[in-house]
């Protein structure tokens, strides 16, 4: 999906495996690796303002749920294309940031053996909300992030953040200085999330309006009751 063109987000998971024992020979007779992609998780379809339905996709008791509950419309728009995935143990990924409508600066786990997401207990000063920016899982056991983009702003992000993945050890991370006086920024929420998507919604009903006057087509005085109870 084009996200930036279709607005639309999902909650796929996908996993490339890499380096299989079966191999491919390319044109000059070298060896090719094997990589393989692999769909873990099915796509949530966003119904109407702020809800998500993955019915379609999975039965009730799949990984549609975090620790027995629904994902929420924050922690599904979190899902989008536009987000750092990132493998951090040999069963457990980390989704970072994403989406367009609205940015997000949130966290999200994800367990590759079980299929269940994770609700992970981030703490200290918040990112400013983004999609796209780079991170890179460094050995010490540390999520470095760099730049994005912010819609909210309409500008890139030159900022590096440093995500500890092991604060009970109580090490400091001394490869790079560090801000001294961290900016907390808000953190996205499913109030957010609506808000756009009212706006969305009300924009994408009031062209279609528009373009049924031009064409001298007269709407039905009820269907155009339904349209504007909707974004009221």
């Amino acid at each position: 999906t084009d996200l930036l063109r279709s607005g639309v987000d999902n909650s796929e998971v996908w996993e490339l495996k890499m380096g299989g024992d079966e191999a491919g020979l390319r044109a000059d007779g070298s060896l090719q690796p094997c990589w393989l992609w692999t769909q873990l998780h099915g796509t949530m379809v966003r119904d109407g303002v702020g809800n998500f339905d993955d019915s379609e996709d999975m039965d009730d008791n799949e990984s549609s749920y975090v620790s027995g509950e629904r994902l929420s419309p924050l922690e599904a728009l979190n899902l989008g294309r536009c987000h750092n995935g990132l493998k951090v143990s040999p069963d457990s990924a980390l989704l970072l940031f994403g989406s367009g409508r609205p940015n997000t600066n949130a966290v999200l786990g994800y367990n590759l053996k079980t299929d269940e997401f994770i609700r992970p207990n981030v703490s200290g000063p918040l990112p400013v909300a983004r999609f796209t920016g780079v991170a890179a899982v460094l050995g010490e056991g540390y999520i470095f992030c760099h730049g994005g983009f912010n819609s909210d702003t309409g500008g890139s992000l030159g900022d590096m953040h440093l995500l500890d993945l092991a604060p009970q050890v109580g090490r400091v991370f001394d490869s790079l200085p560090l801000d001294d006086n961290p900016v907390s920024h808000p953190a996205t929420s499913d109030e957010d999330l609506e808000s756009v998507s009212r706006r969305t919604m009300g924009g994408d009903i009031m062209r279609r309006i528009l373009l049924q006057m031009m064409a001298g087509n007269a709407l039905d005085a009820e269907e155009m009751e339904s349209m504007i109870a909707r974004i009221s």
